[in-house]
């Protein structure tokens, strides 16, 4: 995926580059982003930018389709998850087991919520954004 930004800050920590929704997010929900609001993305990269220039970045395929499973596709699979071992594993003394099978899939939706809500937090500690990277100088902004 290939989208387009400008710099707007660039120094020895790496670049700021200030993105825009495009054309493909217009019909795409899946980032609950603000589609009028610009986006501001610092990739660690020690090129000589200057401020002002367009740039090209690439998020590879496979980890934009592995954000998609992780918020979109997992936490299905836990509801199925929760409700299975609630229905067939746990018995719980004076619960309904249709009561018990619904607290199950809650809970499995809250595990996957959990276990997305963490995960994110450590690729913000690993800097994820090291999965994307400048192709090229397009020109710069002022031309």
């Amino acid at each position: 995926m290939r989208e387009q930004g400008v710099v707007i800050k660039s120094d020895k920590d790496g670049l700021d580059i200030q993105m825009q929704a495009n054309s493909s997010c217009e019909n795409c929900h899946a980032c609950f982003i603000d589609k009028n609001k610009l986006k501001i993305l610092h990739i660690d990269d020690t090129r000589p930018i200057n401020p002002g220039e367009i740039v090209e970045i690439e998020v590879p395929t496979g980890f934009a389709l592995q954000s998609a499973f992780l918020v979109f596709v997992f936490p299905v699979i836990m509801l199925i998850v929760g409700y299975y071992i609630f229905n067939q594993l746990i018995d719980i003394p004076g619960i309904n087991e249709m009561y018990e099978s619904v607290l199950g899939a809650i809970g499995g939706l809250f595990t996957a919520y959990l276990a997305v809500y963490f995960f994110d937090k450590y690729l913000q500690r690993t800097r994820s954004d090291k999965q994307i990277r400048i192709i090229r100088v397009i020109k710069n902004q002022f031309d």
